[in-house]
């Protein structure tokens, strides 16, 4: 059985939301930027209802974060 697959419509298609991100840094780059931002690749961090979140789990994600590139998204979506 396959499983669904999940995207964020930011990084599929980023000039539909922030065109003016795009035509300053292309796409590829505020795709990727995009995607370093919400942390895709780490698994969702969303909860079912009375679920309780895993501390090990998120202590394990930000150790993952990588300050230059994270930076250097911020650059490109937030100004």
């Amino acid at each position: 059985m396959k499983l669904p697959a999940f995207t964020c419509g930011l990084v599929e298609n980023p000039q539909r939301y922030a065109p003016d991100v795009v035509a300053a840094n292309g796409w590829a780059a505020a795709s990727k930027a995009a995607a370093v931002l919400i942390g895709a690749g780490f698994g969702c961090d969303a909860l079912d209802h009375d679920e309780r979140p895993n501390e090990a789990w998120r202590a394990w994600a930000v150790r993952q974060i990588n300050r230059d590139t994270a930076d250097r998204a911020a650059a490109i979506w937030c100004k």
